[in-house]
C-alpha cells in the first residue's frame, strides 16, 4: 500500500476527544468526530438529553428543585469544544510529519478499532496533549429553539473557521439536530494555547502607597449555561464580548 498517512486521525471516539481537549469527564460533551479538514471541524452530541447533563438549567422554587432543561445558549460550549479540538488536530498535524505505510508495522496501519463505530483509527504519530485556551466573545448568535434537550438527536455541530493563527482564531458555528433543522448559529473567537485569565488576589497584591488604584480586571469567561430566561418565541439574537 503506498501513500502517506497524516498522525491527525480521521475520526475519534469520545475518550479519544478527551485526550486532545482540556475538558475532563462529564465535561468532554463531544461524542465523536465525524469529520474535519484545515478550515472545518464537525462532530456529533448524543448527551444533550441526559437528566445528569453538567450545564442542565435548574432552579429552586419553594424548596422544590425545578428542571429547566438545557439552554440553547449551551450550543456555544458546544461549538468551543469543537474548536478547541479542531486546534489540538491542526497542532498534531504541524508537529507530525507525514509517514510512508509501507514502513510501518500492519498493526499500526490497521489502528487501534473506535468501539463506538468500529473503523480503525490512525495509530502513528504521538498524540499532543490538550492546551488551555478559553472563548474571548460570541457575537451574532441566533438561537432558533429555546433548549436543546428536547431537540432529535445525535447533534451535530460544525465550526469553520474564518480567521487567525496559532494563538487565537475566529470560527463561525451551527448546530443543527438530526433532521438537520439549524437549532443555534453564530460567530465565536477563542484564544489557543494560553490559561484563562485570573485576577490577583487581594491578599498577594502589594500595592505601592504613592501608586494610584490598578482599574479592575476584567475576566473572560467561558461559555457555559447562563441562566438567563429565554422567551419561547424563536429566534433570539445575542452579542457576547467586547466589541472591537
Amino acid at each position: 500500500m503506498s501513500g502517506f498517512l497524516s498522525a491527525s486521525p480521521a475520526t475519534l471516539d469520545h475518550a479519544g476527544i478527551a485526550a486532545r481537549v482540556p475538558h475532563a469527564a462529564a465535561m468532554c460533551l463531544l461524542e465523536r468526530l465525524l469529520r474535519w479538514d484545515a478550515e472545518e471541524i464537525e462532530c456529533s452530541i448524543t448527551g444533550h438529553a441526559d437528566a445528569a447533563h453538567p450545564l442542565r438549567e435548574r432552579g429552586d422554587a419553594g424548596g422544590a428543585v425545578q428542571d429547566h432543561g438545557l439552554p440553547a445558549t449551551c450550543a456555544i460550549e458546544y461549538a468551543a469544544q469543537a474548536m478547541a479540538l479542531h486546534a489540538s488536530l491542526q497542532a498534531s498535524r504541524r508537529d507530525s510529519p507525514p509517514m510512508s505505510l509501507p514502513e510501518l508495522p500492519a498493526e499500526s496501519r490497521q489502528g487501534p478499532l473506535d468501539a463506538a463505530a468500529g473503523s480503525p483509527r490512525a495509530a502513528c504519530g504521538p498524540d499532543v496533549a490538550p492546551t488551555p485556551g478559553f472563548l474571548a466573545s460570541a457575537r451574532e448568535v441566533r438561537l432558533h429553539t429555546p433548549r436543546l434537550d428536547t431537540a432529535i438527536g445525535p447533534l451535530r455541530v460544525l465550526a469553520r473557521r474564518q480567521a487567525g493563527d496559532e494563538r487565537q482564531a475566529m470560527y463561525r458555528f451551527a448546530l443543527h439536530d438530526a433532521a438537520g433543522a439549524l437549532l443555534v448559529e453564530g460567530r465565536a473567537t477563542v484564544v489557543l494555547n494560553s490559561p484563562l485569565p485570573l485576577p490577583l488576589s487581594p491578599a498577594t497584591t502589594t500595592a505601592s502607597p504613592s501608586a494610584a488604584p490598578a482599574p479592575p480586571t476584567t475576566v473572560a469567561q467561558p461559555a457555559a449555561g447562563t441562566g438567563e430566561s429565554w422567551g419561547a418565541a424563536p429566534p433570539t439574537r445575542t452579542d457576547r464580548g467586547d466589541r472591537a
